[in-house]
């Protein structure tokens, strides 16, 4: 698996925002299996992560590669945001190992980055 700047152009077939993000895809065979990255809404910065379930075989990498953007995201000095789909598999404990705490059903804020 690499790892590689998200363009307009590699991040199919994932939903992106409209405007305004910086992300990595995580590519296996020619093809994007992940995304992660953020964006500012206003005054917090929302951290987004989506993967094929071919790329839920590298925890490690993705969870560093995470880490990475979160450590990059933190320094404009907005709380990060992270919605989330609590049935995945893993996703809650995920977000625990980067320091986010459970705000609403479905929302998760970490105020200072793993």
């Amino acid at each position: 698996m690499t790892v590689e700047d998200a363009t307009r152009t590699n991040t199919a077939p994932f939903a992106v925002p409209r405007k305004g993000f910086r992300a990595k895809v995580a590519r296996l065979d020619g093809r994007t299996v992940g995304i992660g990255g953020y964006y500012v809404d206003g005054p917090r910065m929302v951290v987004f992560l989506e993967l094929a379930p071919q790329a839920r075989r590298y925890p490690i990498a993705l969870f560093k590669a995470l880490r990475h953007g979160m450590r990059e995201a933190s320094v404009l000095g907005l709380s990060l945001q992270a919605g989330l789909d609590e049935s995945v598999p893993g996703a809650i404990r995920l977000l625990e190992h980067l320091g986010f705490e459970r705000v609403a059903k479905g929302v998760w804020a970490c105020h200072s980055p793993a």
